[in-house]
């Protein structure tokens, strides 16, 4: 193998452990510091963002050296896209005439540390329910970020967590003095109202769900009006959104509570149960799970890596 090929892929494997190690060290510092999930979350993004782009390999004329190995996929096959750093990056390079001062290793370093950034981030992401539940119960020192390729739901370690936070069914019905409403958390109020036609794009049939019926519904008593909330999108995509929302974003929402407001329509014009959330969710393909995280995201106010 190419010496260069061999350093860069030793850069990567080495950027990726010490990410990951950054991660956990910084949920660490955040729970001890008694602030929210969504407080670490949020600044772990923010922070390897400004990294990512305060690489040097990402400014002047490095630039361009960047943007070679970024069209790697395009040059050469899938299992031999590495040959780009021997190939065209290294000649690149040296057309160049770049001092001492920022070698060819030091350009392989920025790019590799560059792509581990990318992947776990983006795994840390996908994988938050899992991480957001060993935060809760303070089992940060157990995290491991790993690509599972399996929607969160599906996994052992989740469904572990999962009932070890709640310690009971999801189906529990809660209070019945219980004020009327799913009550949103008050940091999330404002951006999910502006968040109407996205979900109507998405998920709802605006034709049945106006703007006044979805903030009714979700932010209101949604006993004071006839509103309903009717599904357009498949009852397994409308139950991992629902599931999704009722753990994430309100703070009295649950299966039961949504089966008995009798509120959500799916789009076979039935009331949503329970169990069709319990069932469907599971059945959620990758692409549909990656939907309904955009959409927390969007409530959340979180931006992309």
């Amino acid at each position: 193998m190419n010496e260069h090929i061999q350093y860069y892929i030793s850069e990567f494997e080495n950027q990726k452990q010490i990410i990951k190690k950054e991660i956990k060290s910084k949920l660490i510092e955040h729970k001890n510091n008694f602030l929210s999930f969504d407080n670490a979350h949020n600044s772990i993004l923010t922070d390897f963002e400004t990294t990512k782009n305060n690489l040097k390999v990402k400014k002047d004329n490095f630039s361009s050296l960047f943007l070679i190995f970024q069209n790697r996929y395009a040059f050469y096959e899938e299992e031999h896209v590495l040959e780009v750093i021997p190939r065209k990056l290294l000649p690149a390079f040296e057309q160049l005439l770049i001092t001492k001062k920022y070698s060819f290793n030091d350009i392989l370093k920025d790019i590799a540390t560059h792509e581990a950034i990318v992947l776990i981030v983006n795994i840390f992401r996908k994988y938050s329910p899992i991480h957001r539940m060993e935060y809760s119960l303070n089992k940060l020192e157990e995290l491991e970020i790993l690509n599972y390729n399996l929607v969160p739901e599906n996994i052992p370690r989740f469904n572990e967590l999962h009932k070890l936070l709640y310690n009971s069914n999801e189906s529990k019905i809660d209070d019945k003095r219980s004020p009327l409403n799913f009550e949103i958390k008050s940091e999330y109020s404002d951006s999910f109202k502006k968040l109407y036609f996205h979900f109507t794009e998405l998920y709802l049939n605006e034709d049945f769900t106006s703007q006044d019926d979805f903030e009714n519904i979700f932010i209101h008593d949604y006993q004071l009006k006839n509103s309903e909330i009717h599904f357009k999108c498949s009852t397994k995509l409308a139950s991992q959104l629902l599931y999704r929302l009722s753990n994430e974003i309100f703070n009295k929402m649950n299966l039961a509570k949504i089966e008995r407001s009798k509120k959500f329509k799916s789009q076979t014009d039935k009331f949503i149960t329970g169990n069709n959330i319990s069932n469907s969710k599971k059945q959620c393909s990758e692409d549909e799970w990656e939907m309904v995280e955009d959409t927390l995201n969007r409530i959340k106010k979180v931006k992309k890596p």
